[in-house]
């Protein structure tokens, strides 16, 4: 399970330094050149804008959700913990000397 957390926040901190980071693709031509394949149509400044700052958006909620589970994942913890505190406490209280 901690394996489990820690592979989460692993990828969602490799996920957000990969931003921006989509270089183009480079086709061989006839005489053996690379150049730049255009699939994709060219934006215009203000849509790609909007675009980029979609996809940020959906990072940082995406972020935010794991770091939320991390933070319950650990308040229940705590909450186990002070629960064997406590019966441990009674544990030693109970001891009669003989």
């Amino acid at each position: 399970m901690l394996f489990s957390r820690l592979f989460k926040r692993f990828t969602s901190v490799r996920f957000l330094s990969g931003l921006g980071r989509n270089p183009p693709e480079e086709t061989a031509s006839q005489d053996g050149s690379k150049e730049q394949s255009s699939e994709k149509p060219e934006m215009g400044a203000e849509a790609q804008d909007e675009y980029f700052k979609k996809e940020q958006q959906k990072r940082v909620e995406t972020l935010k959700d794991n770091l939320q589970e991390e933070i319950d994942f650990h308040e229940e913890q705590i909450k186990k913990h002070k629960e064997a505190v406590t019966h441990y406490k009674k544990e030693v209280d109970d001891i009669k000397p003989h």
